[in-house]
């Protein structure tokens, strides 16, 4: 879709990478899952919305320095 900044699917399976870690996480219940997974994507798509602010700012050129 034009404009989006990063895909459902995409934003899902990172969030799921980053609840997994390192081990089985313990959930007190499914408010706190939920809690936490959306911290999760809104951190992933801060780092998406960073990295795109860089770019467009010359963040790819090299220096000579």
């Amino acid at each position: 879709m034009p404009g989006q900044s990063i895909s459902g699917t995409v934003l899902v399976h990172e969030a799921n990478l980053r609840l997994q870690g390192d081990g089985a996480p313990k959930w007190v219940n499914e408010k706190h899952f939920f809690s936490v997974a959306a911290e999760a994507m809104r951190y992933i798509l801060k780092d998406h919305l960073r990295g795109k602010g860089r770019m467009k700012r010359g963040g790819d050129q090299e220096l000579d320095c």
